[in-house]
């Protein structure tokens, strides 16, 4: 062992030198190399940083003159519109003060020659602007540019586009006073296929009944804006000699040192189309060109950076650039003073190591003396710690020998605990198990399957204690005992069956047996679960008994009361069935006595609908004696009869078959359009509506719209549900005679003079909504929930049956499996009708 330790001491020792020997050239390759890549890294950086800060200088330049032109354009109109009525009001200053001044002393005709003239020569814009004088009828009276035209009336004059431009001046000065007209024209002098807008100013002169007005075509104040543009870009100047530049999308340089030029095919010293990547960039919406200027003056080529920006209203391109190549003199100075600084340190970090590499080496003799001493001290404490478990008794100095130490405690107490722990938990698993509320079994199947575990609910379930189980099979737990035995001997052939093929097949296998035991037969459910080893094979077999006697006792009993059940069901069936069908011919006379009841309400319609025809045909029929006597008869005046007698009966044929489709029967249900058949029906009571006042609207989704007999029912709607047509309508009208009901009452005491009744239409999800509201005062609410009783009525005896609402409820809810409800608004009763749409089911 001494010759070991020795060993590893100078191990220890001699690595100790050989790797500060091999080392040094290794930290110095890197530190070196480190140092030269830290400063290309700053290098870059700076570069980087230099370029970015130089970029972000002339973009903000550009995108500064960009907004400059946005911001004058946008205030281009209004200054022009401002500049065109100075100008018109000092005309028109002129020509009230001419006129004030004459009109004592001069004819208006002599006045009207003086303004004239005063303004004639009137000119601005560059001499662009003129005044014109025009009359309220379409006269031109003074037209400076073109005299010819003066004294002419021009109110048919139209513009390029067709608009009659004099009568839209007109027309604003009579209304307005003043104002302005925007016209498109041809310019005399320009492209005869160009067509210009122009902005007009107009202003009435009251004394002779003109109007004096200024124009000025938009494009020449974009030009006149334009100049201005790069007056004030020729005059910006950044920093020392920077400089905005401008031009146009096909290379002509508007601005800068080229101005004038087509630089568009310049390129650099590489080749690179300078002007046209610009312009790329720029109708691209903006963005940066790096390039190489070419040599000026035999001086060097110079890379640069470009931002350019477009203007596309005006296919302009504005943009600044700046030289870059400042940065490569700074990062030289920067790689000198970083060489001279390697060197040096190399110098002194020469005359670090020697002097360390002496004293690392007295180092290393000291403390591998300390070393060979504390490994002595660790054996000694593995030894007392395995013997003992004392780790106490031996003094080590060094930290990582006592951690060594206090480790290897740890670990003796962790084995102690680990024992105690494993001792708590089979005492808690063997409480578990038995207070379980089965009965839990092991058999081992190398053992011919003899009970290994038999918990106390086994005990009691076979009334066999521990002692008497374990270490035996069950056959032979039954052939010792005579209290518990199998109530077949199949079953434990069974049992012994299901334990081999558990194990062999590695399946859960389940059986329900019967045993005899002193306390009577019971059931038990027996699950047999086979547990594996780390390699798959079922080594053990795990046994659950459950206790199925009081559940199969009560299974027992359910059985006899279900029997019991049925046959009351069965009788209740019959009963249901024939009350079902006291209910449905209940109903059905119920519907047939609505039906009749409604006769009444049809024949009061029918007389209503045919009085005023009738009393039409009276009038034609006197009309055609009196004709007769005064010798007026021929044939154009009884076509003209003939037509309105007849269009008279057709009217009143098609009332009757109006009626009688309402009364024709079908059982068949089948998909309804809701809107149709509420116009269909609203045509029947309408002459009775209009004979009392009330207004009917119909509101499908965009606005209540006022009912008439005119009114199409034959376009196809979205309202469609399933139902029969007669029933249906049978429900409106109803709900409808109502209403009006409702409001001839309420109109007696006073506190309407119209009546109105609402029908709304609308879809709700996958439901359509039909809501009936009138101003009738509402249903009181002491009788809100009997009004769908059947007979319930508030009319008078012998004026209502009673039956009409509970029969429209009968249909909408059962016949068309929808919703009807009643409720009372501000203004009156609203009764609801929620059905399922057709296209939803």
């Amino acid at each position: 062992m001494s010759n070991r330790l020795k060993s590893l001491s100078s191990l220890f020792y001699l690595s100790m030198l050989i790797t500060a020997l091999i080392s040094v050239i290794p930290i110095a390759y890197f530190w070196i190399s480190s140092e030269y890549s830290r400063f290309e890294d700053e290098a870059k950086n700076l570069r980087r940083e230099y370029i970015e800060e130089r970029k972000a200088r002339i973009k903000f330049e550009v995108k500064r003159v960009a907004e400059y032109i946005a911001y004058v354009r946008s205030n281009s109109e209004v200054e022009l519109r401002e500049r065109l009525r100075e100008e018109v009001n000092k005309a028109h200053a002129i020509a009230l003060s001419l006129y004030n001044t004459h009109k004592e002393t001069h004819s208006s005709v002599e006045i009207k020659g003086i303004i004239k003239e005063a303004l004639r020569p009137v000119r601005f814009s560059d001499g662009r602007g003129y005044i014109f004088i025009g009359s309220m009828n379409g006269t031109e009276i003074l037209y400076p540019i073109a005299p010819e035209y003066e004294n002419e009336n021009i109110i048919n004059l139209v513009d390029a586009l067709g608009n009659f431009v004099i009568r839209k001046e007109i027309r604003l000065v009579k209304n307005r006073g003043e104002g302005f007209v925007k016209g498109h024209w041809r310019k005399p002098a320009g492209n005869g296929e160009m067509i210009y807008p122009k902005l007009t100013y107009v202003k009435g002169f009251k004394p002779f009944n003109w109007y004096i007005g200024t124009g000025e075509y938009l494009d020449d104040q974009e030009k006149d804006l334009q100049e201005s543009v790069l007056d004030r870009i020729s005059s910006i100047r950044y920093e020392d000699d920077g400089y905005v530049f401008a031009a146009t999308w096909d290379g002509l340089s508007l601005s800068g040192p080229a101005k004038g030029k087509n630089m568009y095919n310049v390129t650099d010293i590489n080749g690179k189309k300078i002007v046209q990547e610009l312009i790329k960039a720029a109708r691209e919406g903006g963005g940066f060109v790096d390039y190489v200027l070419p040599r000026f003056n035999s001086d060097k080529p110079r890379p640069k950076i470009s931002y350019a920006q477009g203007i596309e209203d005006w296919e302009w391109y504005i943009g600044t650039g700046v030289n870059i190549d400042q940065i490569d003199d700074i990062i030289a100075v920067k790689r000198q003073e970083l060489e001279e600084s390697i060197q040096k340190q190399l110098v002194f970090i020469g005359i670090i190591f020697v002097f360390s590499l002496i004293a690392g080496a007295t180092a290393g003799l000291f403390f591998t003396n300390r070393l060979n001493k504390e490994l002595g001290s660790l054996m000694v404490l593995f030894r007392t710690s395995i013997e003992d478990g004392d780790t106490d008794s031996v003094n080590l100095k060094y930290n990582e020998f006592i951690n060594i130490g206090e480790s290897l405690h740890e670990i003796i107490e962790m084995k102690k605990s680990a024992e105690n722990e494993a001792v708590r938990k089979e005492i808690f698993l063997t409480s578990i198990i038995e207070n379980l509320p089965v009965g839990l079994f092991t058999k081992d199947p190398s053992d011919g399957f003899r009970i290994v575990l038999w918990n106390r609910m086994a005990e009691k379930i076979f009334g066999v204690s521990v002692s008497e189980a374990k270490g035996k099979t069950i056959s032979e737990i039954m052939d010792s005992t005579s209290r518990t035995s199998f109530a077949d001997y199949k079953d434990q052939e069974i049992a012994t069956e299901s334990d081999i093929a558990t194990i062999q097949e590695g399946i859960v296998t389940r059986n329900i047996v019967e045993i005899k035991t002193p306390e009577g037969l019971i059931t038990v459910r027996n699950t047999k679960v086979p547990i594996f080893d780390n390699e798959g094979k079922a080594y053990m077999l795990l046994g659950i008994l459950e206790d199925l006697t009081q559940e199969k006792n009560m299974e027992n009993e359910l059985r006899s009361k279900t029997r019991e059940l049925e046959m009351l069901n069965r009788n209740l069936e019959k009963t249901v069935e024939v009350e079902t069908e006291k209910r449905r011919k209940n109903e059905s006379l119920l519907f047939e006595q609505s039906k009749f009841a409604s006769i009444g309400q049809m024949i009061s319609a029918i007389a209503h609908q045919w009085r005023q025809p009738i009393n039409a045909l009276g009038l034609y029929i006197q009309d055609l004696e009196d004709s007769y006597e005064l010798g007026e008869l021929d044939r154009e005046y009884i076509d003209s009869m003939t037509e309105s007698c007849m269009h008279l009966i057709m009217y009143m044929s098609k009332t009757i078959d109006d009626f009688r489709n309402f009364y024709i029967t079908n059982d068949s249900p089948a998909d309804l359009d809701i809107l149709k058949h509420i116009y269909e029906s609203s045509s029947l009571v309408y002459a009775q509506m209009e004979s009392k006042d009330v207004k009917l609207l119909i509101d499908s989704g965009i606005g209540a719209v006022p009912y008439r007999r005119t009114s199409k029912t034959d376009e196809e709607s979205d309202f469609k549900v399933r139902g029969i047509p007669g029933e249906f309508k049978q429900v409106v009208i109803n709900i409808l005679h109502n209403s009006i009901e409702a409001i001839t009452k309420y109109r007696k005491k006073g506190d309407i003079r119209v009546g109105e009744i609402v029908i709304a239409v609308s879809r709700d999800n996958g439901d359509i909504i039909v809501s009936f509201s009138d101003n009738g005062g509402g249903i009181p609410e002491n009788i809100m929930s009997m009004i769908f009783d059947p007979y319930f009525t508030t009319k008078g005896e012998g004026e209502g049956t009673g039956i009409g609402l509970f029969m429209s409820r009968i249909i909408v809810e059962k016949h068309m499996n929808g919703r009807m409800k009643a409720e009372n608004s501000e203004r009156g009763a609203v009764i609801t009708l929620r059905f399922p749409a057709a296209d939803s089911e």
